[in-house]
Formats: structure tokens, C-alpha cells, sequence
């Protein structure tokens, strides 16, 4: 029963109609709970149960730890996050703080490769395309994200994209991104100030292009793949 309001100002209405009444179980959990929580409120008991479960703990834990820090976090550190997140009832900040004081957070050797949604962001706010309002820019992004296998909110199911990266480090998927990286950058003079941020090798292969090319070579570089 659970549905859309258009007119409520919350956007949300329990239609009763379109509820179950009968008995569920979910998870070894029958619903309703009491005679007093059928309807609307079997809803929220299994929101809550779901949210209380040790199995979607580890599933955040795992995840921030990826996003933020390796492809393959210890084991260990998503213990320890899976149990900040338990004892503070969800609260992302205290688990994100968790994942901060880790004592590897800040290792060089935790390198994180960038989805084709990081790269294209990325790729822009370099360019200033975005801040710009640059039409002819933002279209190259989608059409790149689309194409790349991470069009914007074309994720069937709830898990959410990939970001690890084997999922994105394929020969076909750098090919696209060095296309990218050179159609965002066809009218960039140059992008001098991502210098300090390429090993030497790169700047000094860039260096040996033409003036027109270096901006975009910059963004197609290994060094500008990772975040």
C-alpha cells in the first residue's frame, strides 16, 4: 500500500487498498508484528529490521570502505566500521569518522580508479565546462557515461554501480575515455595546472606533443584516472 503522493507534501500516501492484509514473513519475521502494527506501520518494522540487521552493517561498512579508501578493504576495518554502525543505529558520520582515524586511510599505496561518473566530472570541472553551462559539453558527458555502461540513474537494481577497478579498467573503456578526454578538451587552450599532478614521465611525453593535443592527453593519462 505503500505509494506516491503528488498532493501530499511529503510525496508519500499508504493506499489501503492496495495492501496485503494477510500474514508475511520476511527474513524469519512475521508481519504484522502486532494487531496493532498492521497496515502502514508493517512498512516501517520492516524498514527498522532490515536497517537493524548485521548483514546491512557489513553491506555499508564494505561499501564506504571501497568508495573511500581500497577495492579490497581489511577485512578487519569492516568489522570495525560494521560495528560503529551498529552501535550508533546508522549514523553514517560516526562511521565515517571510524573510517577516517583507520591507520592506513591515508596510505599512497590506496589507490581508488575512477568510475566513468568520476572521470566525466572530473574531466569537466578541469575543463570548466559544467561551471560554464557548456551545452555541447555536458551532452559529450552523458553520451560518454552511456556508452561507458554508467548512464545517469540507468541502474536496474539497488545495489548501486560498480566502482572497483576491474569493473572499469577494460581496453575498450580507456579507448572511450581518451575520446572523451579529447572532445571535452577541443576548444581548452591548455590545462597547465594539472602539471603538479602527473609523475614525470607523463609531463614529459606530453611535452613532446603538440600544443593542441597536451590538454586532452593530460585527461587520458594514466595519472588523472585515479582520484
Amino acid at each position: 500500500g505503500w505509494t506516491i503522493g503528488p498532493q501530499d507534501a511529503a510525496g508519500f500516501r499508504f493506499a489501503p487498498r492496495l495492501h496485503d492484509s494477510g500474514t508475511k514473513r520476511v527474513l524469519g519475521q512475521t508481519f504484522p508484528m502486532t494487531w496493532m502494527g498492521a497496515g502502514e506501520q508493517e512498512g516501517v518494522d520492516a524498514i527498522r529490521m532490515l536497517a537493524r540487521h548485521p548483514a546491512t552493517a557489513r553491506r555499508i561498512s564494505l561499501r564506504l570502505a571501497q568508495f573511500f579508501l581500497a577495492d579490497t578493504p581489511s577485512p578487519a576495518l569492516v568489522v570495525q566500521l560494521s560495528q560503529t554502525f551498529t552501535d550508533s543505529q546508522g549514523d553514517i558520520s560516526a562511521v565515517l569518522r571510524t573510517l577516517l582515524a583507520y591507520n592506513d586511510f591515508w596510505a599512497p599505496e590506496n589507490r581508488l580508479f575512477k568510475t566513468p561518473m568520476d572521470f566525466a566530472c572530473s574531466a569537466l570541472t578541469a575543463t570548466q565546462s559544467a561551471a560554464g553551462n557548456d551545452r555541447r559539453a555536458l551532452v559529450l558527458a552523458t553520451g560518454y557515461l552511456a556508452n561507458s555502461g554508467q548512464p545517469l540513474h540507468g541502474w536496474q537494481t539497488p545495489d548501486g554501480y560498480a566502482f572497483d577497478a576491474a569493473t572499469w579498467m577494460a581496453p575498450e573503456a580507456l579507448t572511450r575515455r581518451a575520446d572523451f578526454a579529447f572532445a571535452v578538451t577541443r576548444q581548452t587552450p591548455d590545462l597547465e595546472f594539472l602539471a603538479p599532478y602527473l609523475s614525470d614521465a607523463t609531463r614529459q611525453n606530453i611535452g613532446r606533443e603538440r600544443q593542441s593535443l597536451r590538454a586532452g592527453l593530460m585527461l587520458a593519462s594514466p595519472d588523472f584516472m585515479y582520484k
